[in-house]
């Protein structure tokens, strides 16, 4: 994970977590086979450039665990193992058909309010409903 990623999650309230969760990666080795080809040294490369000036390794499912409780946190629950299966972006919503992990087909709809300027910052409204 790069430093704007960081960037961004600190934003969002998760950095913390998510670099406790991690690994700073400190040098990578590259091998032909058994045999060594080039080690590439990463350390703090990004130091003065950003608040996170390294890489962070981060497995897939505790990256997965954290977005989710975050998520969770906004009221918004996660829906493993659900495919999408068809969307249709028109002019002032977006149409979803959904597979459920139990083979049910379900259609959402997200009217989309794109833009919306207030006096103090820009916000975005999406109502998702099951159709």
């Amino acid at each position: 994970m790069h430093a704007r990623t960081l960037e961004f999650y600190e934003q969002i309230g998760i950095v913390e977590p998510v670099i406790a969760a991690g690994d700073r990666m400190q040098v990578l080795n590259i091998h032909i086979g058994r045999k060594p080809y080039a080690r590439v040294p990463f350390g703090n490369f990004g130091v003065g450039l950003s608040a996170y000036p390294f890489i962070l390794m981060l497995p897939q499912d505790e990256h997965e665990r954290i977005l989710g409780e975050q998520l969770s946190r906004q009221g918004v629950e996660v829906e493993w193992r659900t495919e999408l299966v068809d969307l249709t972006d028109e002019d002032d919503r977006v149409r979803t058909r959904l597979k459920r992990h139990d083979g049910a087909p379900q259609t959402c709809e997200a009217a989309l309010d794109l833009l919306r300027l207030t006096r103090d910052k820009p916000t975005t409204s999406m109502d998702w409903r099951p159709r």
